[in-house]
Formats: C-alpha cells, structure tokens, sequence
C-alpha cells in the first residue's frame, strides 16, 4: 500500500497549478484493443494463445508545460477497461502439439474472455512540433475489478465438447489484491474476498505513441507495454512462479482542453 500513498502523492503534485507556469485541463476518452502476454514454464505444459479485445478509457487529462510549444508533461487520471481474449481453438491445438498428439480442433464457436478494470495513471513526457507530439512515459494502475467469462464449443475428431466440459460456470469473479499471499490458504482468500480468483492489484509499465493536436483538441495513439505480473506472488519464494501475465494495451483516444 506504500506504493499506492506515494502514487497519490505524485498525481497531487503534478496536478499542482503551483508546480508549474503554464497549465492545461482536459478530458479524455477513447477505444482499448488490449491483450494480455501470457508465457509458462514450459515443464508445466503450453500457456493460452491470447488475441485483442475491445474496451475503453475516459477520465481527465492535464497538460504542464515545460518547454513552451516543445516539451510538455502529460499526466492523466482516467478509467480503463483491459485483458484478453483467448484464442481457444489455437490453446487446444498448442496443448495437443506439446504433447505429440496429432488432433485438429475444427467448428469452433464462442468466446472466452478475460476482463480487468483498473484506474490508470499515464504520465507521458511529450514533444510538439507544428501540431505533431512524439509521447513516452510510465503507466502505474490500481486494480479495480475482474472477471473471465467463457461460452464456447469445438470438435476434436467428429467429437464436439464445450466450455463446461472445462469449466464449472460460464463467469468467475476475479479480486485485485495488494501485496503477497500465502499459497495454502488460497481458498480461504478467496472465501474472504468472495471471489473466485485473484490478480495482482497494482501494475506498472511504459507508454509511447504519437498524436496530433488541432486547437483544443488532441488525438492519439498510444501503446502501453505492462512490465509486472498480473499474478499475484506467493509469501513462500520457494514455490515456483510458472504462469506470468501481463499487459499489452493499444489505444485511441481524443481529448478536449478546456483553456
């Protein structure tokens, strides 16, 4: 939680009037296609093909010039819907290759979805020229919420089977926790949370992108490279860390300054 009292203290500073000469306040809003890098420890068998899927931010954005009309810091404060769609289809066939076995999944249908929804804290330093802008810098979100829905079927040899052949209910919850936990009482964690399963509330990672801004307002496209976990760590450093998630957003977005 430290992190998190030392990420307030940051937004209150460089949201500041006082901390700089020339302020600009806006808002933002706009479209993710986010995906989530999923990789294992190959001992432990193949990890989830994973491919884009829809979402979207919005909150307020402020401009604090540095350099006039050439350098500026961009700090935002917004609402942002991430995850992952899973190539299910492509998962199985990885599954069957890893192994040896040689199956075809054919007709499949449906989807399987993972949701996080987070508030999310760009602060990108950003170069102007003649109405172009060149933007790099961090990213630091708080979770919020999650879930992973899945309702889908495919055949393997004339054979068709289904999500619940998998899975025990079509939607499960999932709870951003802050910090470690201990692995054996898992399902006591997820009894206290009254969730079905966890992910690591805190993340962090890196921004860069272009926009374009004409009078008071500003489009972009923007790519942010998550660099922590998704999964939250165990208390007890000896058990193995096998599964590693984590996230890869592009975005678009118009925002509107108000001065």
């Amino acid at each position: 939680m430290n992190r998190f009292y030392l990420l307030l203290i940051f937004i209150v500073f460089v949201f500041s009037r006082q901390a700089f000469a020339q302020v600009k306040f806006g808002i933002k809003a706009g479209g993710n296609l986010s995906t989530i890098k999923f990789d294992i420890d190959k001992s432990y068998g193949t990890a989830y093909v994973s491919k884009f899927k829809g979402g979207f931010h919005v909150g307020i954005i402020t401009d604090i010039s540095l350099l006039e009309n050439t350098l500026s810091l961009q700090p935002a404060l917004l609402y942002s819907k991430k995850g992952c769609s899973i190539d299910y289809e492509k998962t199985m066939e990885e599954f069957f290759k890893y192994y040896g076995l040689n199956l075809d999944v054919s007709n499949y249908k449906g989807y399987f979805v993972i949701n996080y929804n987070y508030i999310e804290v760009p602060i990108n330093f950003v170069y102007k020229k003649s109405g172009f802008q060149i933007l790099a810098g961090p990213y630091f979100v708080i979770g919020l919420s999650g879930s992973s829905k899945q309702d889908f079927s495919y055949e393997v040899f004339g054979k068709e089977y289904d999500s619940e052949d998998f899975f025990d209910k079509k939607s499960y919850t999932l709870k951003p926790v802050f910090g470690k936990f201990e692995y054996d009482e898992l399902e006591m964690y997820l009894d206290k949370f009254n969730t079905d399963g966890l992910f690591r509330a805190f993340d962090f990672g890196i921004n860069f992108g272009v926009g374009y801004q004409l009078n008071k307002v500003l489009f972009n496209v923007n790519y942010s490279l998550g660099l922590v976990n998704c999964v939250p760590k165990f208390t007890d450093e000896t058990i193995p860390v096998i599964d590693i998630r984590k996230n890869r957003v592009l975005n678009f977005s118009v925002s509107y300054f108000f001065n």
